[in-house]
C-alpha cells in the first residue's frame, strides 16, 4: 500500500540533506606519533657505570662499545681467593712429592726386612705404604674441595663484582644516553643508552599501553595518508614476551606498523578503529528518522510537488549522528532532518583540502649541549674536600681530594702484618738450614761408614742399612716442604703488603687527589666538606662538548611540550633564524621497551634527565650557532604536528549543546547541490588562529564547507 503524500513537517527554513554513502559506525581515535624503531642498551643488575663513550646523535654499528660498569670493587677478595687457589695447587704438588718420598723411604725399609726375612716386619711396611696412599688421597680430596668451595665463591663474586662491558645491539643512531650527572647508578633494566633505526619507523599510542588495549577484535584498523585510507597492523609481540610484560607490569605502548607507507617521522597521527568493516554504505541521518507504530521512516523531498513524502524505510547499522538504509531510498535523494541551528543565507565557500597543522610552543631555556661524559669515582675511602666549584672545568684541574680515614693503629696494624711475615719467614729459614745441615752430615757419615761392627745383625740392618738412602729421602722432604713454604711466603706477603699500601693510599701525608682529564662543565656537585666516602663511591661527572667543538648541539629544556625525535626546531633571535632537529629526548620511565635478547625476555625504561623539566631535548642544529644566538633568543618547537590533513579556518567549525546531556558537538555547513547541511566532524583540540581545526572525521577532501 503506498504511503499517503504528506506536507509535514513544514518549518520556515527547511533542511535537507542527500542520501549519501558514508562509513556506518561508531569510530574510536587514538592519537599517535611517528617514532624510530628502538633498541635498548640496558643492565640486568644495578651498576655502577664508570664510563659512557657515546653521545646523543652519534652513529654507531651493532658492537660498538657504549658503556662499562662495575657491579661493586670485589678485586681484593678475589685476588685473595685466587692466591689460595695458587698456593692450594702448589699444595697439592707438595703431598704428592712428599708422599712419594715417604713410600720411597718405607720400600728401603722394607727391603731391610725382606733382607732379615721377617714377614712381620714387611707386612708393617705394606700397612704403612698403604696408611701413607689413603693420606694422600684424602689430603688431595681435601684441597680438590677447598679448590672448588673457593672456585664457586669466585664465580659468585664475578657475577655480582667486576667490569662489565656494554655493546649496541644494533646499528643506529643513539636517542638517548642516561644523564650521569648527579650519579652513576643504574637500575635493573634500565637502560644506559638507545639506539633507533631512524629507517625504521612506526606509530606509537601517547600512553596506551599493551595491557590497557582494547581494540584487538575490531575489524577496521586505519590511518589516512594524504587524504587515503591505510590500513594499520598491531606490533606482534611473541606470546613470551607479552606474558612476561604482564607479569612485571611493564606493558610498552601501543606500536602500530602500516608497511609500504612512507611516514614522517616526529609527527603526531591519528588512529581510527571500528568494529564494524569501514565500507562506505548508503546513509541517513539519525536526525532525519522518525518511529511510529512499529513503523520506520523519513520525509523525501519532492522534486515535482515540491512537498514532503513520507517514505518507510528498513535500517541497518547506526552510529551517533547516521543509519544505514537497507531499502526504502537512493542515492541523492533529500530527506528532511530536524535542524535546531539557523542556516547561513551569507557565507564564503572553502574547499577542504590538505595541508600541515601545528601547534608551536617556545621556550627561553636551551644552552649549548654537552652529550659525553667523564664519571670520577673514588679510589679511596675516606673524607672529601671539594677543590673545583661548579660551571667550567679545564684539563689539569684538580677536582677533589679524598683523606684517608683510617687510624694510626690500622696503620700500624697493617704493617706489622708484613714484618710478621717476614720475621716468620727468616726463623723458618734460619730452622731449615739447619735441620739440612745436619741431614747433609748425617748422609755423608752414613757412606763413609754403613755398619758398625758392634752391632747386632738385626739392628746393623734395621738402623744402618740403606741409612743414607734413606736419609736422602728425609733430605728431599724437608727440601720439598721448604720450597713449599718460600713460595707460600711470598705470595702471601704480596697480600699483605697490598692491604698495607691500600690503607697508606690517600693518608694526610699524601692525599688521594684527582684532577680533570678533559675540559668540560660541572652541573652538580652532590657532596660536602668533609662527607664521608667510600672506595669506588661516585664523585662527580665532567660533562664534555662534541670532540669537534663545531658547538652544532643544542640542549633545550622546557615546562611543558611534546617534543618528538626527528623533529624540526628553530631558534630565532630577531630576524635571524637558525635551524636544527631533535636528536635526543629526555627519558619517560613509564615508557617501556619489551624486547628479546638470547632467548630471554626484558622490558625496559629510560630516567628522565636530572635537570626536572618537562622536556628535554638534544638538538642538532644544521649549522654552527654562534654565541650571540643564546642571549635572549627564543626556542620554538611543534608542540602537534600533522602532515598532509585536513585543516579548515576557525570559523568553519560550528558547534551545538545537547539541552538533556549538555554534550557538546561539532558540525560544520557543508555545500550539497549548491545548499548548505549540516555534517557532524571531529576535531582535534581548541584548534588555532594561525592553523584552523584539525579535522579527525566527518568532511573529505574536495568538499566544500562554509565559513
Amino acid at each position: 500500500m503506498a504511503v499517503p503524500e504528506l506536507k509535514e513537517p513544514v518549518s520556515v527554513a527547511e533542511n535537507y540533506r542527500p542520501v549519501s554513502k558514508r562509513m556506518i559506525g561508531n569510530i574510536s581515535i587514538l592519537m599517535g606519533k611517528v617514532v624510530p624503531r628502538d633498541y635498548p642498551v640496558f643492565s640486568t643488575k644495578f651498576v655502577s657505570i664508570t664510563d659512557i663513550a657515546v653521545g646523543v646523535g652519534d652513529t654507531v654499528k651493532e658492537g660498538d662499545v657504549i658503556a662499562h660498569g662495575t657491579l661493586g670493587d670485589m678485586s681484593d677478595t678475589i685476588t685473595q681467593l685466587r692466591n689460595q687457589l695458587t698456593i692450594l695447587g702448589k699444595q697439592r704438588v707438595k703431598e704428592q712429592r712428599v708422599t712419594d718420598e715417604r713410600i720411597k723411604k718405607l720400600e728401603l725399609e722394607r727391603k731391610n726386612e725382606k733382607h732379615l726375612k721377617d714377614k712381620k716386619g714387611m707386612a708393617s711396611k705394606d700397612t704403612m705404604i698403604q696408611v701413607e696412599k689413603e693420606n694422600l688421597r684424602f689430603n688431595l680430596a681435601m684441597i680438590d674441595s677447598s679448590v672448588s668451595d673457593i672456585n664457586s665463591q669466585i664465580a659468585e663474586l664475578e657475577e655480582n663484582s667486576g667490569t662489565i662491558t656494554f655493546t649496541a645491539p644494533y646499528s643506529g643512531t643513539v636517542t638517548y644516553v642516561k644523564d650521569v650527572s648527579h650519579g652513576n647508578t643504574v637500575g635493573n633494566n634500565e637502560n644506559i643508552a638507545v639506539i633507533s633505526d631512524m629507517d625504521d619507523l612506526y606509530i606509537e599510542t601517547n600512553n596506551v599501553t599493551l595491557d590497557k588495549y582494547v581494540y584487538d577484535e575490531y575489524k577496521s584498523k586505519w590511518i589516512t595518508v594524504d587524504g587515503k585510507k591505510v590500513d594499520i597492523t598491531e606490533h606482534r609481540y611473541t606470546n613470551q614476551e607479552i606474558a612476561y610484560a604482564n607479569s612485571v607490569k611493564r606493558n610498552p605502548y601501543m606500536a602500530f606498523e602500516c608497511p609500504g607507507v612512507k611516514l614522517d617521522i616526529g609527527t603526531d597521527i591519528p588512529l581510527y578503529f571500528m568494529k564494524e568493516k569501514n565500507d562506505l554504505r548508503l546513509s541517513v541521518g539519525r536526525d532525519s528518522i522518525y518511529y511510529e507504530n512499529d513503523e520506520v521512516f523519513v520525509y523525501v523531498k519532492n522534486e515535482k510537488t515540491g512537498n514532503n513524502d513520507k517514505r518507510q524505510i528498513e535500517l541497518g547499522a547506526t552510529d551517533e549522528h547516521y543509519a544505514e538504509v537497507v531499502s526504502g531510498l537512493e542515492e541523492g535523494e533529500l530527506v528532511y532532518y530536524k535542524n535546531t541551528m539557523v542556516t547561513p543565507d551569507k557565507y564564503d565557500v572553502v574547499d577542504v583540502t590538505l595541508s600541515n597543522y601545528c601547534e608551536e610552543i617556545e621556550t627561553e631555556f636551551f644552552d649549548h649541549s654537552y652529550p659525553y661524559y667523564d664519571i670520577y669515582m673514588s679510589d679511596v675511602t675516606g673524607d672529601y674536600h671539594k677543590l673545583k666549584d661548579i660551571k667550567q672545568a679545564s684539563e689539569g684541574d684538580a677536582l677533589f681530594e679524598v683523606v684517608s680515614t683510617a687510624g694510626k693503629d690500622v696503620i700500624e696494624e697493617a704493617r706489622l702484618g708484613v714484618v710478621s711475615l717476614d720475621n716468620e719467614k727468616a726463623q723458618a729459614d734460619k730452622e731449615y738450614e739447619s735441620a739440612k745441615k745436619d741431614l747433609e752430615k748425617a748422609i755423608k757419615q752414613a757412606k763413609k761408614h754403613p755398619l758398625p761392627k758392634k752391632a747386632t745383625e738385626t739392628d746393623a740392618v734395621r738402623n744402618m742399612r740403606l741409612l743414607d738412602e734413606r736419609l736422602e729421602c728425609d733430605l728431599n722432604i724437608l727440601n720439598i716442604e721448604h720450597d713449599f713454604a718460600v713460595e707460600s711466603y711470598s705470595i702471601n706477603r704480596q697480600t699483605k703488603n697490598a692491604e698495607y699500601q691500600k690503607i697508606l693510599k690517600g693518608t694526610a701525608a699524601a692525599p688521594y687527589t684527582v684532577t680533570c682529564k678533559n675540559n668540560g662543565v660541572i652541573t652538580y656537585t652532590g657532596l660536602n666538606a668533609e662527607d664521608k666516602i667510600e672506595k669506588g663511591g661516585f664523585v662527580v661527572t665532567v660533562e664534555k662538548m662534541r670532540p669537534d667543538e663545531e658547538r652544532t648541539g643544542v640542549f633545550a629544556l622546557g615546562d611543558s611540550g611534546n617534543v618528538k625525535i626527528g623533529q624540526q626546531v628553530k631558534i630565532q633571535k630577531e630576524k635571524d633564524i637558525a635551524v636544527g632537529h631533535v636528536v635526543g629526548i629526555n627519558g619517560v620511565p613509564e615508557r617501556y621497551m619489551l624486547c628479546s635478547r638470547n632467548g630471554q625476555q626484558y622490558s625496559t625504561y629510560s630516567l628522565p634527565f636530572a635537570k626536572q623539566q618537562a622536556f628535554q631535548a638534544y638538538i642538532e642544529m644544521d649549522e654552527k650557532i654562534p654565541n650571540t644566538m643564546f642571549n635572549d633568543a627564543i626556542f620554538k618547537f611543534n608542540n602537534i604536528e600533522a602532515h598532509n590533513v585536513i585543516v579548515v579556518p576557525l570559523l568553519c567549525i560550528k558547534t551545538e549543546v545537547d539541552q538533556l546531556t549538555q554534550v557538546e558537538t561539532n558540525y560544520v555547513w557543508k555545500l550539497e547541490n549548491d545548499v548548505p547541511v549540516k555534517e557532524y566532524v571531529e576535531v582535534y583540540g581548541e584548534g588555532n588562529a594561525t592553523g584552523g581545526y584539525y579535522v579527525l572525521s566527518g568532511i573529505e577532501v574536495g568538499d566544500k564547507v562554509l565559513k
